[in-house]
């Protein structure tokens, strides 16, 4: 028997660095700053806040068009909805039904996502004979990262796993391993992004 699918709301957040994350599944979730997806059994809807930028809207094209591939086998709908379009357009009206209904959304003030919160919930960790290590930083940059070594990228959505040019084989391998270990025994959920 068929998973039933379960309804999930994303949002594409940052304006150099594009994190995706699973958000609660709320009207008061949504704002005019980011880009959210709502993954819906039979169509993948796209909003677009009125204040997001294009970083946040192309990444959030690549991760409809991933979870549309992945996991409705490439079959449903997909539809734009475009904040400060009324109810006038059916695909609009559709995606407010699944919130209860159309509500002005809050004006919130820009924060400097990148500055504040580029960090948060991101954690990187050094792998060596497949075992994994937490590294510290408060500014995630290239810096951090040495060639000798490989390292998992833990974004909250997606994972992802760097593998230093002077790496063996070997430690190539174990790293990839790890991550695919790190990422069964974290208790994420199917749908996330590895």
């Amino acid at each position: 028997k068929p998973e039933e699918h379960q309804t999930r709301l994303y949002v594409c957040k940052g304006k150099h660095v594009v994190r995706v994350k699973e958000v609660p599944f709320a009207r008061s979730t949504l704002n005019h700053e980011d880009v959210f997806i709502l993954d819906t059994e039979s169509k993948i809807f796209q909003f677009s806040g009125s204040n997001s930028s294009i970083q946040e809207r192309a990444k959030a094209l690549e991760v409809v068009q991933y979870i549309k591939d992945t996991y409705h086998d490439g079959k449903c709908d997909i539809a734009a909805v475009e904040d400060g379009r009324m109810m006038a357009d059916a695909e609009a009206g559709e995606f407010w039904g699944l919130f209860g209904g159309f509500a002005p959304l809050p004006k919130k003030p820009a924060l400097n996502d990148d500055t504040t919160a580029e960090s948060d919930g991101i954690k990187l960790f050094s792998v060596e004979k497949g075992k994994t290590e937490s590294v510290e930083f408060e500014t995630l940059e290239k810096e951090l990262l040495d060639t000798n070594k490989c390292y998992i990228l833990d974004c909250g959505l997606e994972l992802f796993v760097w593998k230093g040019r002077n790496t063996s084989i070997d430690q190539r391998k174990s790293a990839s391993e790890a991550a695919e270990e790190f990422f069964r025994s974290s208790e994420r959920p199917k749908s996330n992004l590895v």
